[in-house]
């Protein structure tokens, strides 16, 4: 029987990246939406939103945030293929936006993007439930891809209480006892 290949460790991205990447993607997405007449505008924010990220892990706004989205297991940038199974519940209501009204629309991305905040900021490798199902995780760009990544343990050592200013001065003046121990 053959064995697996080593799960590889990548830290998570910070949240807050998603999150801006994420509204520069929606921004993006929405200019195309409104630029384009008729269901053309739905259908190609759409398609972007679900194929963004596939086009070797980055999107414009992952690029810009220097972010980008792996296969953790292989330690490859995501295909187009994962790409829309992570982005699916966006593509749901980005449709339901367009033919169920604006509010329906909106409505379905604040609560799609509600309960993927959470889940990122609850899962220990910053996972939402869009990269669960695709199977990739969100890490920074600046890892090389391919390495196996160890968690770095940071040792602190106890804090230690400052000198009192006294004792500071008889180290100075050079008198152990202190400047005013003859007088």
């Amino acid at each position: 029987m053959e064995k697996p290949p080593p799960k590889r460790f990548y830290p998570p991205c910070e949240p807050r990246r998603r999150a801006r990447a994420r509204v520069i993607d929606i921004a993006f997405a929405s200019g195309v939406w409104w630029a384009l007449r008729g269901n053309a505008g739905p259908i190609a924010a759409a398609t972007y939103l679900a194929l963004a990220d596939g086009a070797g892990g980055q999107s414009p706004g992952k690029r810009l945030c220097g972010i980008r989205v792996v296969e953790p297991e292989t330690g490859t940038p995501c295909g187009f293929k994962r790409s829309i199974l992570r982005n699916a519940a966006y593509i749901v209501t980005s449709v339901a936006g367009r033919w169920g009204g604006f509010p329906a629309g909106v409505l379905g991305w604040m609560l799609v993007s509600a309960i993927e905040w959470i889940a990122v900021r609850r899962d220990p490798d910053g996972r939402r439930f869009g990269d669960h199902a695709a199977g990739t995780q969100v890490i920074d760009a600046s890892i090389p891809l391919g390495e196996v990544q160890r968690p770095r343990m940071v040792i602190r050592a106890p804090a230690v209480p400052a000198p009192p200013a006294r004792r500071i001065a008889n180290v100075i003046s050079g008198n152990p006892r202190g400047p005013c121990a003859s007088l």
